[in-house]
């Protein structure tokens, strides 16, 4: 996302519909082996079918051959080329953006699975990049380098919940907060407005 700093390398792998990769990810890691990558896992590497299961994910730490090579976390993620806008947004980030991405298309009758946007009825809500899941939650596009948790995200959420509109204000007076009813004590200025991150913590995320 721009980030001058990170703590791991996502790679995403969509082949070609025409390519089919023969064994997942497993004929990937033995040849990075066999050409002296220095590889541990982390947690391990089950291999599943990406034609069933959307999405095939290796987590480990990487070397480069050579001496002087330094280990970095890297996650390889195989999926079908159709998938790719959708698994690009889920590993993009970031967690809490994505969190109450997950939020908002509950809200409106709508699920974000890890490879589809899916409708009530389970139809899939057409997807052909990024841009698609955004307009059909009614969001205007953000670029990866935006996609953090902000005022005006968790407007936009809080107001599909209450079925309000996303620019009408939560809060025009004074905000006030205390454990004493009786006794309210007023908090910043003349005019606030209070943001809550996870109302429900019940609804999945």
């Amino acid at each position: 996302r721009g980030a001058v700093t990170m703590s791991d390398v996502d790679i995403v792998l969509a082949p070609r519909e025409s390519c089919v990769l023969s064994g997942g990810l497993s004929p990937l890691l033995a040849e990075l082996r066999r050409r002296g990558f220095g590889m541990d896992d982390l947690g391990g590497h089950t291999p599943n079918s990406p034609g069933d299961e959307g999405e095939e994910t290796y987590l480990g730490v990487i070397r480069l051959p050579g001496t002087d090579s330094l280990h970095r976390r890297v996650d390889l993620i195989l999926c079908r080329k159709a998938h790719l806008p959708m698994v690009l947004l889920h590993w993009t980030g970031s967690g809490l953006f994505l969190r109450e991405l997950h939020r908002l298309a509950n809200n409106k009758g709508m699920k974000l699975s890890p490879t589809a946007l899916l409708t009530t009825n389970g139809s899939e809500v057409p997807v052909t990049q990024e841009e698609d899941v955004f307009e059909a939650l009614g969001l205007p596009f953000r670029q990866p380098k935006d996609r953090e948790l902000d005022d005006a995200m968790m407007r936009v959420v809080r107001a599909s919940k209450a079925g309000e509109s996303p620019l009408k204000r939560q809060r025009s007076d004074a905000t006030t907060c205390s454990s004493q009813q009786d006794h309210p004590r007023r908090l910043g200025t003349e005019s606030s407005e209070c943001w809550e991150i996870s109302g429900d913590e019940e609804e999945p995320c």
